[in-house]
């Protein structure tokens, strides 16, 4: 018997690479304890362009339920920030909560999508100051202008570097060795602005560590 009363089988769903106009599906497991006397409540998903269903090919022998998920255009472009809340009728356990993950693909890409500076209290900056972040132009008719590229909380300094003109850029990205967050762990970002309508900004996500 299943020990779980209510509850994704994984806490996350993957969905990868998906461009901008691409609808995308995907199956994700929920494990219940009791299917016959559990019932779903309402499902609801952080976004509008996110839908979900319970599939009637129930398992109930082996205590398990799928839910379809499917992810429609008009989702932001980057990373993927969403969830699913589903509701029960279980007082113990009302809710389950499954984090989507992934990643929209627009006109503009940026690799990677999140950078590491890993320091050392006593030995500065120990995981590389340099990171580099490329930014590619994919379509045909917008040349690409970065218009400004600042990191708000002021940790990063960013050189940008023009390789083809309106095509593709790379940033040079060095955190400052004189100012570091109180924090052990800190997350920031990285904020790109563009003439593109469509992508008028995009973020990069940065995390710090600081090691003793």
């Amino acid at each position: 018997m299943i020990e779980v009363e209510f509850n994704f089988a994984s806490s996350s769903l993957r969905i990868g690479n998906a461009k901008k106009d691409q609808t995308v599906t995907k199956t994700v497991e929920m494990l219940i304890k009791d299917t016959q006397n559990t019932k779903i409540t309402a499902i609801e998903p952080s976004s509008e362009f996110i839908t979900v269903k319970e599939l009637e090919d129930k398992n109930t022998a082996d205590n398990k339920i799928q839910l379809e998920v499917t992810l429609s255009p008009g989702l932001p472009m980057g990373p993927i920030r969403e969830s699913i809340i589903v509701r029960s009728n279980i007082s113990d356990k009302s809710e389950a909560k499954l984090r989507l993950s992934g990643n929209i693909i627009g006109d503009i890409e940026v690799n990677p999508t999140t950078i590491t500076y890993i320091v050392s209290d006593s030995a500065g900056i120990i995981n590389g100051e340099l990171k580099k972040l490329t930014i590619i132009n994919r379509s045909s008719d917008l040349p690409l202008k970065l218009l400004e590229v600042s990191d708000p909380d002021g940790y990063v300094t960013i050189e940008t570097v023009t390789i083809t003109e309106d095509q593709k850029y790379v940033l040079n990205c060095v955190l400052k060795d004189d100012k570091f967050p109180e924090s052990q762990r800190y997350n920031g970002h990285i904020a790109i602005k563009s003439n593109n309508p469509d992508e008028a900004e995009k973020l990069v996500d940065y995390k710090i560590i600081k090691r003793k």
